[in-house]
């Protein structure tokens, strides 16, 4: 075998070993899971059910539409009242409690959300105690065709950097037990890579 022959040899091995190299990281999607996975959810805030953790609820008023937060009756009252007053005293609400009605609720008590409250309790949201950090991915499905798309299911590990507000409250005890720290998400693919459904 002639040197320039042995070179060509060499240099065909090299580049089928690069081509599967390249191969087996393209086939391997979890770098792309995560870094999707990280974009989407690290920019919004995780946000809790309010009633079992704080023992209050918010009520948009019919008269004036204004955001009060209320203490709920029976066993989570005590808690709720408690809360309220703490949130009075950080400027989470302010003044009196009114008597509030609404469609569904007439003559209970509730003190308006200041500014500092809307951020923290956004209507409709509840509890925002701060935001994901995605950590890594745990597992995923071998994607799979399911009524014409091919399907993953991407399980991660994440944990909730927490807001002031829950320090400010002293919350984070609490907060901490109702904290799950494994989530899923899915991912289908497409021409141009996978993407979040």
């Amino acid at each position: 075998m002639s040197e320039k022959q042995k070179k060509k040899g060499f240099l065909l091995v090299a580049e089928l070993a690069i081509l599967t190299l390249i191969a087996g990281c393209s086939s391997d999607p979890e770098s792309e899971f995560l870094e999707q996975i990280r974009a989407d959810l690290e920019k919004s805030e995780e946000c809790m059910d309010m009633d079992n953790i704080l023992g209050t609820n918010l009520l948009k008023a019919d008269d004036d539409g204004r955001i009060y937060m209320m203490a709920l009756e029976g066993e989570q009252g005590d808690r709720g009242r408690e809360m309220l007053k703490r949130m009075r005293e950080k400027g989470y609400v302010s003044g009196p409690e009114k008597t509030l009605t609404s469609n569904f609720i007439w003559n209970w008590k509730g003190s308006e959300l200041t500014e500092k409250g809307k951020k923290s309790f956004p209507w409709k949201k509840g509890l925002c105690v701060g935001k994901r950090k995605v950590l890594e991915i745990v597992e995923y499905t071998e994607p799979a065709d399911l009524g014409g798309m091919v399907m993953s299911e991407v399980k991660y590990k994440y944990e909730v950097i927490l807001n002031d507000m829950v320090e400010e409250l002293g919350l984070r005890e609490v907060v901490m037990k109702n904290l799950e720290s494994i989530d899923k998400e899915y991912f289908v693919k497409t021409n141009k890579g996978w993407r979040l459904k």
